[in-house]
């Protein structure tokens, strides 16, 4: 038999743009996080019953920027998270007056909420130093309540973050799980897999004699990078300046506050070198304080920066080569899009770090937990729709996908309630199979699905055996680039970039499956012509 459920949760934010929930545990209302940029709703709506405690799971601004607005509004509002969290967001204010009702609360330590029956034990959930999956606990004489929400969290370990363990939640068997569905059901390579791809591009390009304009988002992911550059053998003892401009400056301060918090490995490389700013051992790394400094030397040389900078224009590339890396996931925090990138005088490579977890490590960490009711929140569209379609996710637990303003009931029990399964549209298609070819025909209403546009972006696509299904899966620019690195002859790869008909990062042959499709430098196909060719027959 179902229970009366004293749960529920009322969506204020669930994407990108902003992480806002309220949850109902019997008489207490708690907020989850406060990244919404505008508050209107969320005052109009709690006017006459504001929050009674806020949680906060990490000190990303999509999560957190709306917290001192929050507390303008609520000035008795007691706003709880980690130690390190407190730290960067305090920092972050700038000459902000902090709240006083902002607390810390320890690891791993289940903490009573003075005068409630509610209960609060945070653990570490990698992504971010400071990072936490927050676990409520509501207590009745009837029943206990339990909400597990991961916030951001990733599994892997990080240079600067240790990784979500699950061994400290497996079986926790919440009531509610609400989790993130940033990377959908994607696989990506092990991060350090990703981290050896990601030098050898800057090697590459190094080697070619262009310096680098490596842009990333201030809080995290530079940090990591910046790290990596500083204690990786392929880049420890090389004669190359690294500049860092100030907004992820300013971060990289913050971290030296924390490294007490920070891995062992990393306090260890703190004792014997400084984490960040030195200019005598190899590479040197400086805080950008003059752009013209970039003009004076003629070796290449790293600049990392959150935004484009003002002194990198047209002229800065005449002067001497460049080109740009720019991260593949992490795009919308830097107010740019691909568009742009390819329609500038520069070479752009597109890099692969990943910060979340990917689609099979949210499914392993799913199944240890085993929720009752299972939340998504936190992606797009197209990636929630991927995880709300899985069948094993269906068969197993009542699955929810809340949209902003969107109120979503839990009903428990000991039986488990089937949920409707979220509606996705098949298409139907034949097989046309000759001697040279297999061809797959679909009808042509396919392409108004969302997620058509990425599927189609570089006009290839993958496909394998897995078990008696035959999976086809498309390649973005970034694995496209990988899969023809790795084929191509070595040393003189046959690359896009060295191609007759590679203009502006189109290619303009006709001929090509990649025809008038933006394409990387580094890319290749069958259709390549050496540009070479072309000079002679000019000459």
């Amino acid at each position: 038999m179902g229970l009366q459920s004293p749960l529920r949760c009322r969506a204020y934010g669930v994407d990108h743009d902003g992480i806002c929930l309220l949850i109902e545990l019997g008489v207490h209302r708690v907020l989850l996080d406060c990244g919404l940029s505008d508050l209107s709703v969320l005052q109009r709506e709690l006017a006459d019953h504001p929050p009674d405690f806020v949680f906060c799971s990490h000190a990303h601004n999509e999560h957190v920027q709306g917290l001192m607005q929050l507390q303008t509004c609520y000035p008795e509002l007691p706003i709880y998270m980690s130690e390190v969290t407190l730290t960067l967001v305090a920092a972050n204010q700038d000459s902000v007056a902090l709240p006083l009702n902002l607390h810390s609360l320890p690891w791993r330590s289940p903490i009573q909420i003075p005068h409630s029956p509610l209960q609060v034990q945070l653990f570490p959930a990698g992504h971010l130093p400071g990072a936490a999956a927050i676990l409520l606990t509501y207590s009745t004489p009837e029943r206990t309540y339990t909400v597990l929400y991961t916030g951001d969290f990733c599994r892997t370990n990080f240079r600067l973050t240790e990784g979500l363990n699950l061994e400290s939640l497996r079986g926790a068997a919440p009531d509610v799980l609400i989790l993130e569905g940033s990377y959908g059901t994607t696989q990506y390579p092990h991060h350090r897999q990703q981290e050896k791809q990601f030098l050898a591009a800057l090697d590459h390009q190094l080697s070619q004699g262009r310096s680098i304009l490596l842009l990333t988002p201030a809080l995290g992911l530079a940090q990591e990078i910046l790290v990596l550059l500083r204690s990786h053998h392929q880049f420890t003892g090389r004669d190359l300046d690294i500049w860092v401009d100030e907004p992820i400056a300013q971060v990289c301060d913050i971290y030296l506050e924390v490294v007490s918090h920070l891995p062992t490995a990393i306090q260890n490389f703190a004792r014997h070198q400084p984490l960040f700013w030195d200019t005598q051992v190899l590479p040197r790394m400086q805080r950008l304080n003059h752009p013209p400094i970039l003009r004076s030397g003629q070796s290449p040389r790293i600049v990392v920066s959150d935004r484009w900078p003002n002194w990198f224009t047209p002229s800065e590339r005449r002067t001497e080569p460049w080109c740009v890396f720019w991260p593949e996931r992490e795009l919308q925090q830097l107010s740019l899009n691909p568009e742009q990138l390819e329609s500038m005088p520069y070479a752009a490579v597109s890099y692969c770090l990943t910060e979340h977890n990917d689609g099979p490590n949210t499914l392993q960490f799913i199944h240890n937990i085993r929720p009752q009711h299972l939340v998504f929140m936190h992606g797009s569209p197209q990636s929630l729709e991927q995880l709300t379609s899985l069948v094993e996710l269906q068969n197993r637990y009542q699955l929810h996908w809340p949209r902003p303003q969107s109120t979503v009931e839990f009903p428990l029990g000991d039986r488990f309630l089937q949920p409707s399964p979220p509606f996705s549209q098949p298409y139907l298609g034949e097989i046309q199979e000759t001697e040279q070819h297999i061809t797959l025909r679909f009808p042509a209403n396919l392409t108004i699905a969302p997620q058509w546009l990425e599927f189609a972006d570089t006009g290839m696509v993958e496909a394998r055996w897995q078990g008696n299904d035959f999976c086809v899966q498309s390649l973005s620019q970034q694995q496209l680039s990988e899969r023809i690195l790795q084929a191509a002859p070595s040393p003189n790869p046959l690359q896009c970039v060295n191609c007759q008909h590679y203009r502006r990062h189109i290619c303009q042959n006709s001929q090509s499956t990649l025809y008038q499709r933006s394409v990387s430098p580094e890319g290749y196909c069958s259709q390549y012509q050496d540009k070479s060719v072309e000079s002679e027959g000019l000459g």
